[in-house]
């Protein structure tokens, strides 16, 4: 089952008025892909790599992905833009995602796993429910 929350997405100057959707979902499944140092997540359409390298190319895509989001906006923002602000090539791109909905789709899971990571923090000295 997905759920949607709306949260105001607050990061660098340009973005504080930017409301992003995040998506919370349950029940996912990784299967690891044979002969291949990446993790395929079947449900949300991206590879996770393996090695430090691949994670340290897959941020600076992110990263890049969520500047140019808050900037240009999705629809306005291409794979091609991404890549360029990102210094890479188009098919390093294509390494980890297959579209540009699936590194939106990973962004929400960073922003989910951030909302996670305070509220976990927030609860812990909490003694009733």
């Amino acid at each position: 089952m997905d759920f949607f929350i709306i949260l105001p997405k607050i990061r660098g100057k340009n973005t504080s008025n930017i409301e992003i959707c995040v998506l919370i979902m349950y029940n996912v499944f990784t299967t690891t892909q044979k002969g291949s140092n990446m993790v395929k997540d079947t449900n949300k359409g991206y590879t996770s790599p393996k090695t430090k390298i691949g994670q340290h190319k897959m941020d600076v895509l992110v990263t890049s992905a969520e500047e140019l989001f808050a900037e240009k906006g999705f629809y306005d923002t291409s794979v091609a833009d991404i890549c360029k602000h990102a210094q890479t090539a188009v098919g390093t791109f294509y390494i980890y995602f297959a579209t540009k909905t699936d590194i939106y789709r990973c962004l929400l899971d960073k922003y989910q796993e951030e909302i996670k990571n305070i509220l976990t923090e927030s609860i812990k000295s909490c003694t009733t429910r």
